[in-house]
């Protein structure tokens, strides 16, 4: 006669899950990739449609108003850099 206490049946339950889990895990790790990069799925449009385009649009103001100030300081540094550039080379001459 086999008595089961409910210690060895959790045990055992949380064997079988951490089984499980390590076996879905490496399974969605290695079939994810495929559902995005894959043709036939569309996964990277699903996700450019539904995630991204989505938060794009709703920053998209903020983000060419960043993207302006970064160029004008560009500009800016360039514009130094040649002005200094043109003033070390006159000071040679």
């Amino acid at each position: 006669m086999v008595i089961i206490t409910n210690q060895s049946v959790d045990i055992f339950f949380y064997k079988n899950c951490t089984v499980l889990l390590i076996t879905f895990s490496t399974l969605q790790t290695i079939l994810f990739p495929h559902r995005l990069f894959l043709p036939q799925f569309r996964g990277a449009q699903t996700l450019y449609t539904k995630f991204l385009r989505p938060a794009l649009l709703q920053y998209s103001g903020d983000l060419d108003a960043g993207i302006n100030k970064l160029k004008a300081k560009a500009q800016a540094a360039v514009k130094d850099g040649v002005t200094s550039l043109a003033e070390a080379a006159n000071k040679t001459d």
